[in-house]
């Protein structure tokens, strides 16, 4: 009987483990391009609580967050908002802010979004908004 039990637990450990391991290959793994701009949107995110802080509001464009104006962000990131083929657009508007970070045309990679919440949420095959799933760290 103690032989049958423990055949019996072992077969459901695996059968987990099969089910556990082979669920990891649905997800599509983070590319470099994706990692660089979620990275981004991460130092963005950061620049904006600094720039409040210190000006009472959220930058407009990303520009202000550079190092002619608030010294917070790269040169190219704040003067052309492009990172790994992805493209940021910034927008403020005093209290609040939306900031995105769209892939090249014709990838498969995710889009990326941010406000004033702080949290910078993801999302494939459309764009990533407010209510799209956040990164996890």
């Amino acid at each position: 009987m103690q032989k049958i039990f423990a055949v019996i637990v072992v077969l459901v450990l695996g059968g987990f483990a099969v089910w556990s391991f082979w669920g990891e290959f649905d997800k599509p793994e983070a590319t470099a391009a994706e990692m660089a701009a979620q990275q981004a949107m991460l130092s963005v995110v950061s620049a904006q609580k600094v720039y409040k802080q210190r000006n009472g509001q959220f930058a407009e464009h990303l520009y202000q967050l550079g190092p002619t104006d608030a010294r917070l962000l790269p040169p190219v990131l704040a003067a052309h908002g492009t990172v790994a083929g992805y493209q940021l657009h910034l927008r403020g508007y005093g209290d609040s802010y939306q900031l995105s970070a769209e892939p090249p045309d014709g990838t498969d990679q995710r889009t990326f979004f941010a406000d004033e919440s702080g949290v910078v949420r993801h999302n494939r095959g459309a764009a990533a908004t407010a209510s799209s799933q956040p990164i996890s760290e």
